[in-house]
């Protein structure tokens, strides 16, 4: 089940729990433009999101993707993003809302 999501959640406290493959383009269209508000010299895009599971709101997870100590590359170039989050459930609905999103593409 793909849960829905909200944009610039709260996730301080959060960290890495995995990985994603993906391109920045994918990533924006799925989850929209990153956040502005994180960018540092070990980070240059991130987004914040919460998750919630359709079928019951109290069911929330929180994630981070982000590029750590990448160069920012071109919308196209796939790279290894990090997720974060307080489980591993947080890279299963980031992961989930990339296969749709390929899915659909095909």
């Amino acid at each position: 089940m793909v849960f829905d999501f909200e944009t610039e959640a709260a996730t301080s406290g959060t960290c890495l729990q995995g990985y994603a493959l993906a391109t920045r383009q994918e990533l924006i269209q799925i989850f929209g433009e990153p956040n502005e508000s994180y960018l540092d010299d070990k980070c240059n895009f991130e987004w914040s999101l919460l998750f919630t599971n359709p079928k019951d709101s109290t069911d929330t997870i929180r994630a981070t993707i982000y590029d750590w100590k990448c160069e920012p590359g071109n919308l196209s170039e796939t790279i290894s993003w990090h997720i974060g989050g307080d489980g591993l459930d947080a890279v299963h609905c980031v992961a989930g809302h990339l296969l749709a999103h390929r899915e659909k593409a095909a």
